[in-house]
């Protein structure tokens, strides 16, 4: 493999090429492992498989007998959204079994948060490793904010100029403000522990605050969200769609127009795992929509 292959599959992994070469990718990968950190890789794989088991089981809510269709919810009807447990009025006979939902094996709504980060980018330091994370937010079932905090860092270490205040709003007097790196990773692994953690391609968030995603619990949006487009190589493949075309599609038109915000971020991947997802899930809204639907994004949705 050469280094340009290598360099893609590392920065765009989904959109990188065909199966066969991830795999190869990743053996190669695992070679250059030491066995603390395939330890990781270990929990990370036991998790995910667990994670997919509970997706296979998510499967849309079976109408009772008789009942002629499926109401469907506006994503803003977020007090019917939030009952997943409460199955729909029979019209004139039994109601079948009802599939229990992947997200509903953390027993109640308090289990379950998300979270997101920005960052500020360290001038001495390459790759992954120069992202640090510069604030952070964690939001509960409802959106509510469970924690959020600045974290400091000497501006003269860090990349501060014109562009990348207009992005995440940091500048050097700000980044000097907060709790110290050590402070948020321990009060952020202390509020994920035996929860779930719903992110947008939030790996980053995690290892900017110096943590490992295979050690908790998590669901990204983005794989599930996803439609089909064109490398470079001209090969067929699936991208990701990003939080701030989602949240346009499904809420708000002006989302992320400024400074990006973690709570407000955090909030939003919140919102759509709690009035899109779980609708789509469970039947509760969204019946219009069909699975062919995921070969263009543009195309579903509540509408």
């Amino acid at each position: 493999m050469d280094l340009d292959t290598a360099k893609t599959m590392v920065l765009n992994f989904m959109a990188a090429g065909p199966e066969n070469e991830k795999v190869a990718f990743i053996k190669s990968l695992f070679d250059t492992l030491y066995a603390h950190q395939l330890k990781v890789t270990e929990n990370l794989v036991v998790k995910q498989k667990r994670r997919n088991a509970w997706e296979l089981k998510s499967i849309p809510r079976k109408l009772a007998k008789g009942d002629g269709g499926s109401s469907v919810l506006k994503p803003t009807e977020k007090s019917a959204v939030l009952k997943p447990e409460d199955p729909p009025e029979a019209a004139g006979g039994e109601e079948e079994e009802v599939e229990v939902p992947w997200w509903k094996e953390f027993k109640d709504n308090s289990k379950i948060v998300a979270i997101d980060c920005e960052h500020v980018h360290y001038a001495k330091l390459k790759g992954i490793d120069r992202i640090k994370a510069a604030s952070v937010s964690i939001v509960d079932f409802a959106g509510e904010v469970l924690f959020e905090a600045r974290i400091r860092h000497n501006p003269d270490d860090c990349i501060i100029n014109k562009h990348t205040i207009k992005v995440n709003g940091i500048t050097k007097a700000s980044v000097r403000m907060g709790i110290s790196m050590e402070e948020a990773k321990l009060k952020v692994s202390n509020i994920l522990q035996d929860k779930l953690v719903v992110h947008a391609a939030g790996s980053m968030d995690f290892r900017s605050l110096g943590l490992a995603i295979g050690d908790y619990y998590n669901f990204d949006l983005q794989s599930f969200w996803m439609e089909p487009s064109v490398n470079e190589a001209g090969v067929k493949v699936l991208t990701t769609i990003s939080l701030k075309r989602m949240a346009r599609k499904y809420f708000e038109k002006s989302f992320q127009e400024g400074a990006h915000s973690a709570t407000a971020d955090s909030k939003m991947t919140m919102r759509i795992f709690t009035d899109v997802y779980i609708p789509w899930k469970t039947g509760l809204g969204c019946s219009e929509i069909k699975e062919e639907d995921f070969s263009h994004f543009e195309d579903f949705g509540c509408k």
